[in-house]
């Protein structure tokens, strides 16, 4: 790093030091320090299977328009498919942590958690009104993606 212009007064004793970087800015560990090791096998595991299911349900939403054991309103083909958008989005959003390798970072805790509350959302809102295979499908990723945000180390 160049000197700055006038950093030293004659007759001083002045010894130029590079300005030390804030730690808020300081680089972590590396993504690629991380995988020396290999991917962590469970993490990743839940992040393919839940970027699959998402995905495929999404599709399927955007594509019929409906539920499978629902019959509905004509209007209601708009709220399935708003509803298979938001899944492609979740699936997304897991499958780009797969993808860029953000796992087992900061970024992949945020991933988890974020995943962990919708999940826990649907969850707690099909148990209140007892439907069981709704509660059976997001349940299980509620657990996991909290197991996951709680245990990743930065």
């Amino acid at each position: 790093m160049p000197r700055p212009l006038g950093w030293c007064l004659p007759r001083v004793n002045c010894e130029w030091k590079p300005p030390s970087m804030p730690p808020a800015l300081r680089p972590r560990v590396s993504t690629a320090a991380l995988y020396r090791r290999g991917p962590p096998r469970l993490a990743t595991a839940l992040y393919v299977l839940h970027a699959i299911v998402e995905l495929v349900l999404g599709a399927l939403k955007i594509y019929k328009g409906g539920y499978t054991a629902l019959d509905l309103p004509a209007d209601a083909a708009r709220f399935a498919r708003h509803h298979g958008v938001s899944l492609l989005c979740l699936g997304a959003l897991g499958a780009e942590c797969v993808r860029r390798r953000l796992i087992e970072t900061e970024t992949g805790a945020l991933c988890s958690f974020v995943l962990f509350l919708f999940h826990a959302g649907t969850a707690t809102v099909m148990a209140y009104h007892a439907h069981l295979p709704t509660l059976a499908m997001h349940a299980p990723f509620a657990v996991g993606f909290a197991w996951h945000a709680a245990t990743v180390r930065v």
